[in-house]
């Protein structure tokens, strides 16, 4: 059940729509916890489509349209936040460009990959 866009894998912790999600491996399987730009090892690989909780299985969008995230601004760059989870519109302590906003409420994602 999984393709080259959409993964399902266990969270660690509780995440809502539209959070950005760094992918690992917990020794078992494939998991997911929030991205930050202020977090070592935490890299964006996608954004979180279906919600779940610490410990159940949620979906992981890699890449492509996201209309989760509101309050863009239409033709910005934007990159991964160094809070939890968020993107912003200029560079956190890690540079990661993560994707560029086609509308309001509407952000092409394109992690970069470092």
């Amino acid at each position: 059940s999984q393709n080259s866009l959409r993964l399902y894998v266990p969270f660690t912790v509780t995440m809502t729509l539209g959070q950005t999600v760094t992918l690992f491996d917990t020794g078992t399987a494939l998991g997911a916890k929030l991205a930050s730009a202020a977090a070592p090892g935490t890299p964006m690989h996608g954004w979180v489509s279906i919600a779940a909780t610490a410990g159940n299985y949620g979906e992981v969008m890699l890449g492509g349209l996201c209309t989760l995230i509101g309050g863009l601004t239409r033709g910005t760059t934007y990159y991964l936040g160094n809070t939890a989870g968020t993107i912003a519109n200029t560079a956190g302590v890690v540079s990661q460009r993560v994707g560029y906003a086609i509308g309001t409420s509407q952000l092409f994602v394109q992690p970069q990959l470092i």
